[in-house]
């Protein structure tokens, strides 16, 4: 498989919206170059129609919104070759995510019922919401809109309807 692309460790299925990011590298990830201002929320012009089961990511430093099925859990991490993680289901190595502090089984996102929830999975950098530190290993309800950040990594989760706010991700 080629190393510039995201895929489901589990299915195989290459995320083709998650090509690595196009900018030169004094603009991807200041944070990765030492600099000590970090990376913003991204910001967030389009969000299509999302499916009852699918939600919507727009991570820092990749250009492309990335839309999943959620029918139970993704785990949010990284995977290498050798890894005996294999439920990794959304694989960001490829967005930088060692440098940035991502763990390899990081957190993770499950649906119940009509709601999703996000987990630290006792990560060594800790995940944020709305710039809130999780306590590891206890669920925290998400609202479509939602600032998440693993380690140094910034997305926002859309799902169901969103109003679009322009002001989201400044």
């Amino acid at each position: 498989m080629d190393d510039n692309k995201l895929a489901c460790p589990a299915c195989g299925y290459i995320f083709t919206d998650m090509a690595p990011p196009t900018e030169p590298a004094d603009t991807h990830y200041q944070a990765i170059k030492g600099a000590t201002e970090e990376a913003p929320y991204p910001a967030i012009e389009y969000l299509p129609a999302l499916e009852k089961d699918e939600i919507a990511l727009k991570i820092a430093g990749n250009p492309h919104l990335i839309r999943l099925k959620v029918h139970q859990i993704i785990v949010f991490g990284r995977n290498f070759a050798g890894d005996s993680f294999s439920e990794t289901q959304l694989d960001l190595a490829a967005l930088e995510a060692h440098n940035l502090g991502v763990s390899r089984r990081h957190a993770c996102l499950e649906k119940i019922d009509d709601n999703f929830f996000l987990t630290d999975l006792n990560s060594s950098n800790g995940t944020l919401l709305n710039d809130e530190r999780l306590e590891p290993n206890k669920a925290y309800l998400l609202l479509s809109g939602a600032r998440i950040q693993l380690g140094r990594l910034k997305m926002l989760l859309f799902y169901g309807e969103y109003e679009h706010d322009s002001s989201a991700g400044e």
